[in-house]
Parts: structure tokens; sequence; C-alpha cells
């Protein structure tokens, strides 16, 4: 019996547009492994290597090797270059902006505020973490499902998708990964730099927790 190629490519067809959604839901689903700012004010030295290796690095693998792999993603789109410079600087500094407007909205009594603390491996420890979070946060929302998209609908997902694996952090959780999602789509459609944003967001989230 002959089967056609269109045939036999309607399954790898069906599975490019359900990629998405699987991957979502292996790196953010339900949202307690890639939070941005954990809810610990000390982390043992085994939980943070612990969640270095067993979910971000492989979290990582598992992205870019899709992106190799299946989307053509050429090593001159993730070179680091100038424009990266500003665009970090002007995403960080737009996002401590961001975050002095949410606190006026949802105010925080600095006494319950929970601050990480432990010896300098333990920093070195949770800075890497929170740099490989924002690498595979703005890789997967921002540089995965906007790269080739020109859609304005899609930023609106990216946001809100962005937003629901932030819920466990409540309201002012949800609503300022929110606004900083949308944030960041805007800035990374202007300038196609994945450096700038991912280490203005991994430096956002070390600002807000050490």
């Amino acid at each position: 019996m002959n089967v056609s190629s269109k045939e036999i490519s309607r399954p790898f067809i069906t599975l490019t547009k359900l990629e998405p959604v699987l991957l979502y839901m292996f790196l953010f689903f339900p949202g307690v492994f890639a939070d941005g700012t954990p809810a610990l004010s000390f982390f043992s030295i085994h939980a943070l290597i612990n969640r270095i290796l067993l979910f971000y690095l492989p979290a990582l693998f598992v992205l870019w090797f899709l992106l190799y792999r299946f989307h053509k993603l050429k090593k001159e789109e993730v070179y680091p270059c100038r424009r990266d410079i500003g665009v970090f600087i002007t995403t960080f500094t737009l996002l401590l902006c961001l975050q002095w407007f949410v606190q006026c909205l949802f105010p925080v009594d600095a006494l319950t505020t929970l601050r990480f603390s432990g010896t300098f491996i333990h920093y070195c420890s949770m800075v890497f973490l929170f740099l490989c979070a924002g690498y595979l946060e703005e890789g997967y929302f921002r540089f995965y499902l906007l790269r080739n998209n020109k859609k304005p609908s899609l930023i609106i997902f990216s946001t809100v998708l962005f937003a629901l694996c932030h819920r466990s952090q409540g309201v002012p959780g949800m609503f300022n990964a929110a606004c900083a999602g949308f944030l960041l789509s805007v800035i990374f459609k202007r300038s196609h730099s994945l450096h700038g944003i991912a280490l203005a967001h991994g430096l956002y989230n070390i600002v807000q927790t050490l």
C-alpha cells in the first residue's frame, strides 16, 4: 500500500502546531519550578544546585535543541552584539519603574517581605539560577514565540502565558508579570535582542530578591 508524502507529513504538522503548548506544559506548568522569585529567605546549596541541574539546564537544552533542530535557527541570531547593551540598560530601567508602579498599586509591608540570605556560594548559585531563569523565560516567551511571527495577537498570547506561570505569586505578581511580559515583548519585537532582555530579566529578579 502506497502512502503519499502528504499523509506522512500530517502527524508532523500536527505535532509542530502543538509544540508551543507541549513545550509550555513541560517548562512552565504548573509554574512552580519556573517562578522568577522564590518565596524562601534561605535556600540550601543542595536545593539550588538541584534546581539548576535538574530543571533549568535540561529545560534550556530542550528549548535550544528545538530551535536549532526544527526552527532553522542560525548562530548569528544568538551572537551578542553592541545593541544588546542599550537594550539591557533600557529594559532593566523600565522593569524597575514598572515594579515601583505595581508596588504603589499593591503596597507590601517591607517587614513581611522575605529576602534571600546565605553564604557567598549561595549568592553565586542564586545569581546563576536567576540568569538561567531569565534566558529560559525570554528564550521561550519572546524568542521562541515571537521570533518569526508578526501577528500582534501573539504578543497578547505570550503575555497571558507568561502571567499564568506566575500565578503562585498572587494577583500582584500576575499583574506585574503581565505588564512586564507585554513590555518585554514589545522591546524584543523592536530590537530582536535576546541577550538584552534576558540579562535585564535576570538582573531584575536578582535585585528583587538579594
